[in-house]
């Protein structure tokens, strides 16, 4: 068997894989990978690269048709080609590794938060709901009552219009009146 890769992939593993392809179960085996200079990976990655190892090839002008070019520059072309490539998909997966985790932790605490609330005992329950309460009254005392300015300026603009605000001792009368 003769497998013929004709473009570069982004990741070597793949490359591997096709090449132990050739060979299986004992029957002998070829793999030859063929790499155009104007691979899309090549031209975003390697153009530096490529023009370095053009200029090394001296019969490039004496031949017709295609250029073949082998060796351990095409090698070194293709895995520096490579490795941003694979860079940003280890990146990638590791943000997703990460992302994970804290998706895990949030799904435990809200787990363990049901099984208390379904198989706690009364007392149990009840501290869950003041915790709840306590938090919801905390949030709303800091978005109503933190302000720049003194506690006549804390609650009169998040009321109603027709309620009365007592500030200062005295009360002062509504828009209405």
């Amino acid at each position: 068997l003769l497998v013929v890769g004709t473009s570069i992939h982004e990741s070597a593993r793949v490359e591997l894989q096709l090449a132990g392809r050739a060979g299986r179960q004992g029957d002998p085996g070829q793999s030859v990978m063929l790499y155009d200079f104007m691979d899309p990976l090549i031209e975003v990655y390697g153009l530096a690269a490529m023009s370095q190892v053009l200029s090394q090839v001296d019969s490039a002008d004496d031949e017709e048709g295609p250029l073949y070019v082998d060796g351990l520059l095409v090698r070194t072309l293709v895995a520096g080609v490579r490795r941003p490539i694979e860079n940003v998909g280890q990146m990638s997966r590791w943000e997703t590794k990460r992302y994970d985790e804290v998706v895990e932790d949030y799904r435990r605490s809200i787990y363990s938060l049901r099984r208390l609330l379904l198989r706690g005992t009364a007392q149990q329950r009840t501290q869950v709901i003041y915790m709840f309460i306590q938090m919801w009254a905390d949030r709303a005392v800091s978005e109503l009552l933190d302000g720049p300015g003194g506690p006549s300026e804390w609650v009169a603009p998040t009321l109603d219009p027709s309620v009365a605000v007592v500030t200062d001792g005295g009360t002062s009368p509504s828009p209405t009146s």
